[in-house]
């Protein structure tokens, strides 16, 4: 059952029936179709730039992190190598 579509006439003062052609929902449909896109296509490009600048603020603080790690390493073998030196030292003067 398909609805009949009305439009006010001022000059008659009535409503006129109106055909609902394929046209015109071709048109509406087209409207929509490409207002979807354009939308979609802005949320996109203003999207990837945020979610790529968080991508980079992660890989900075990650990158950070292992730096801290890596002078925490170092610490740690040079106070190993302290430690085996002076193992050394202390097997050497018992012998």
């Amino acid at each position: 059952m398909s609805k009949t579509k009305y439009k006010y006439n001022p000059d008659t003062l009535s409503y006129d029936e109106v055909e609902v052609t394929w046209g015109t929902r071709l048109k509406k449909l087209s409207f929509h179709l490409i207002s979807g896109v354009v939308f979609s296509v802005l949320l996109i490009l203003l999207s990837y730039s945020t979610i790529k600048r968080w991508g980079r603020v992660e890989a900075e603080r990650d990158l950070e992190v292992m730096r801290l790690e890596l002078e925490e390493k170092k610490k740690q073998i040079a106070f190993n190598e302290e430690v085996m030196k002076d193992i050394e030292k202390r097997d050497n003067e018992i012998y």
